[in-house]
């Protein structure tokens, strides 16, 4: 009876151990609560261009310096307030654009934007599937079509990338997600970039995720003459007694070929990319 109960100790207590290692992630905004999220994008380009001589002295010719490079930086800080719970589940929010600006090197010479984001506030609520439905957009530095986009954009960009079911340690899920890049004079290039998750550990109320990421050519369309590759690492947290993902930061390789007009060019990227959400009681 005397070893008994101290197994009978050990065996509870590795239950209840290991049920604490299972969990189950939905992201989901709550009543009267405030929400600060601070974006940080960085990226280095580095651009050549293949061809003949004459094609090549043509480039030059117009002021580019071969190989080009492009540095640029993005920052972006908003903030989400909730308020109180309705009748039927929903409660109204107000998201506010403090500052959303651009930094941009092009073979040494920089240039800064502000974003007429920058400023604007949006009302309106979450319904009870914590789907964000704009009442209002308030700025004075855009017009209505501009309007219209970005209050589409808000409504429809709230997909969570966590599976439905409880994960446990070591688990992975993936999530994949288009992307798109402007190529001036073409069509863009669409990529799909795979993000595969891995719970790596649980600490108090945190989720902690390693993240490893490769990108490629979306091949639902026709693009016989580029080619696409990458892969980056990260790490993601989540706040679980807040149901809400508070750390995302990802270090991203890349590398495009492009055929076109007799030229061959070829550009190797590099992003880092860091979001970070400090969450409020009101």
């Amino acid at each position: 009876m005397k070893l008994l109960l101290p197994l009978l100790l050990f065996v509870s207590s590795s239950l209840a151990f290991a049920q604490k290692k299972e969990v189950i992630l939905k992201v989901k905004f709550s009543p009267n609560t405030e929400y600060t999220t601070t974006m940080k994008t960085s990226s280095k380009s580095v651009v050549n261009f293949e061809g003949s001589k004459e094609q090549i002295a043509k480039i030059k010719a117009n002021g580019v310096t071969l190989p080009l490079v492009v540095e640029g930086h993005s920052n972006m800080l908003s903030t989400t307030t909730t308020g109180a719970l309705q009748a039927d589940q929903s409660f109204p929010a107000i998201i506010q654009y403090q500052k959303v600006d651009a930094q941009q090197i092009n073979n040494g010479k920089e240039t800064v934007t502000e974003s007429p984001i920058t400023g604007l506030i949006a009302k309106g609520k979450y319904t009870a599937e914590s789907k964000f439905q704009v009442d209002t957009l308030i700025s004075g530095k855009i017009n209505d079509a501009f309007k219209k986009a970005f209050k589409a954009t808000l409504e429809s960009a709230q997909q969570s990338p966590y599976p439905s079911k409880p994960l446990q340690i070591g688990e992975k899920f993936e999530h994949k997600v288009p992307m798109s890049i402007p190529v001036t004079g073409s069509q863009p290039v669409k990529l799909l970039i795979t993000t595969i998750y891995t719970l790596k550990e649980m600490r108090a109320a945190t989720a902690i995720f390693d993240i490893a990421q490769t990108v490629q050519l979306d091949m639902s369309i026709d693009q016989t003459n580029l080619k696409a590759s990458g892969s980056g690492k990260g790490v993601s947290e989540f706040d679980t007694k807040n149901n809400f993902t508070t750390k995302y930061i990802v270090n991203l390789d890349m590398n495009l070929t492009m055929h076109a007009n007799g030229l061959t060019i070829t550009t190797q990227v590099n992003s880092i990319s860091d979001q970070q959400v400090a969450i409020k009681s009101l």
